[in-house]
C-alpha cells in the first residue's frame, strides 16, 4: 500500500530504498536516495543510483520498489497457498533474492492496493519525493499518514511548515500543545491547550477532537493533529479516534500508530485515560492489571491475567504461560484473578517463585501495582500494572 511506503520513508532516516525496474524507467522517475538493482547469477548487481557498496543491505532495512508485481486476482490466490514460503509466492526477482538470502533486517515491499503498478500509485500520490537526480537527496521528515488521505500525525514543525501542507493537502490542523500555532491561512485550526504529563486531563479533549476531525471528514479535507514532538498528546487524540471508528482495543491502537511513526510514545497517563474508555466501552470492571514481562531491561511481551480466573506458569507446555528455563517446575506458580484482587500462589516450585526478590511460601500473596515476579533461576522480571 502507497500510504504504508511512505510511513516507512519518512520514518527512518536509515532506510536503504532499492528498485528493481528497468534502468531506462529509472532513469526517468524515482524516490530520492533510490538504488536500482538487479539480479546477476547468484548475487545483486547495482545498476544506477545512490551511494552503494557491495552487502551494505546485510542487517538494514529496505524498501523495495519491484519491477514485477502480481495482479490483485494473482495476490488472492497467492494468499491462500499459506503452507507455501514467502518467497515462493513472491514473483520480483529481487524481493525473491533478498528473502532467499535473508540478510536484510526487513524487507517491505511497495505495494498498490489495486493490483496496479506500485510505483506509478506512489508516484502519484506524493510527487514531492520523487526525482530524476542520483545524486544523494535525502527525505525531509513528513507527518504520519494514519488514514490514507484523510488523518495525519505530526510536530509543531510539520504543522508549521506551509509547504508540507500543501504536499499533503491538508487543510484542518489540530494542536494540542501549550502555546498556539500561529494560524495559517486557508486552514481551519483548532487548539486545545495541554501539558504533556501524567497527571494532565486529555480526557476533556477526546469528543471535541473527534469532533473536529468528523468535520474535516464531512468536509472531504484532510487534517492533520500535531503536539509538540508527534508522540504523546497528538498520538492520544489519534488513538481515541482510531478506537471510536475501528472499535479497536489500547494496546492493538498504540501497536498500529507505532507502526506508522516510530516516535509513538505517550505518557502513561494518557495511556491510562485511553484505557478507561476502553473499560467503559466494554462493560469490564474498574479494577484490572496487565503483567510486563521485561528482559535486559526491554519489555518483550505482555500478558492479561484478567482474562481468566486461574493463569498457571511452567514448562509443560499445557500451561497458560510456558516458561521456557531449565529452573522452571512443569508446573511453577499460578495466578488467581478475583475480579478485584490478583494473587500469586507458588505451586510447590523446587527452585522458587519470588516476588520483589523474595520467595512466595504456599500461601497467597497479593500483588500491587508495580510488583515484580521471577521464576526459578530465570532473569526474566513480570511486572505487575494495574490499568
Amino acid at each position: 500500500m502507497a500510504w504504508r511506503s511512505f510511513n516507512a520513508l519518512v520514518n527512518d532516516p536509515q532506510l536503504l530504498i532499492f528498485d528493481s525496474r528497468e534502468q531506462s524507467h529509472f532513469a526517468v522517475a524515482h524516490i530520492r536516495n533510490a538504488v536500482c538493482v538487479r539480479v546477476k547469477g547468484a548475487s545483486l548487481e547495482y545498476v544506477m543510483g545512490a551511494v552503494w557498496s557491495q552487502d551494505y543491505w546485510w542487517g538494514r532495512d529496505v524498501l523495495l520498489v519491484p519491477g514485477v508485481w502480481p495482479t490483485k486476482e494473482e495476490k488472492k490466490e497467492k494468499e491462500k497457498e499459506k503452507k507455501r514460503k514467502a518467497s515462493e509466492v513472491i514473483v520480483d526477482p529481487v524481493a525473491k533474492f533478498l528473502m532467499e538470502e535473508n540478510r536484510v533486517k526487513s524487507l517491505k515491499i511497495m505495494e498498490d492496493e489495486e493490483g496496479g503498478d506500485p510505483f506509478a500509485c506512489f508516484s502519484k500520490r506524493y510527487p514531492f519525493i520523487i526525482c530524476k537526480s542520483v545524486k544523494p537527496w535525502a527525505i525531509p521528515s513528513y507527518p504520519a499518514e494514519i488514514i490514507p488521505r484523510f488523518l495525519y500525525m505530526g510536530t509543531w514543525e510539520h504543522a508549521n511548515s506551509v509547504p508540507i501542507l500543501n504536499d499533503l493537502h491538508i487543510t484542518y490542523v489540530l494542536t494540542a500543545h501549550t502555546e498556539r500555532l500561529k494560524e495559517i491561512k486557508g486552514c481551519t485550526h483548532k487548539y486545545f491547550d495541554i501539558f504533556d504529563e501524567p497527571n494532565a486531563n486529555i480526557t476533556q479533549y477526546f469528543e471535541p477532537a473527534f469532533e473536529f476531525i468528523e468535520e474535516a471528514k464531512r468536509a472531504k479535507a484532510r487534517v492533520l493533529v500535531h503536539c509538540g514532538a508527534g508522540a504523546s498528546r497528538s498520538v492520544t487524540l489519534c488513538a481515541y479516534y482510531l478506537m471510536r471508528v475501528q472499535h479497536w482495543g489500547v494496546d492493538e491502537t498504540i501497536k498500529f500508530l507505532k507502526e506508522q511513526r516510530k516516535e509513538v510514545d505517550p505518557n502513561p497517563g494518557f495511556i491510562k485515560q485511553l484505557r478507561e474508555v476502553e473499560r467503559k466501552r466494554s462493560g469490564r470492571p474498574a479494577k484490572e492489571f496487565v503483567v510486563e514481562v521485561h528482559k535486559s531491561g526491554q519489555i518483550v511481551d505482555t500478558i492479561n491475567p484478567c482474562e481468566k480466573e486461574e493463569l498457571i506458569f511452567g514448562r509443560q507446555t499445557t500451561c497458560d504461560v510456558v516458561l521456557d528455563h531449565a529452573s522452571i517446575s512443569r508446573q511453577h506458580a499460578k495466578l488467581l484473578w478475583s475480579g478485584e484482587s490478583l494473587h500469586l500462589v507458588d505451586m510447590d516450585s523446587v527452585h522458587g517463585t519470588f516476588v520483589n526478590k523474595k520467595r512466595v511460601g504456599k500461601s497467597r500473596q497479593e500483588l500491587q501495582d508495580g510488583d515484580f515476579m521471577a521464576f526459578g533461576a530465570s532473569t526474566r522480571k513480570y511486572v505487575v500494572r494495574e490499568i
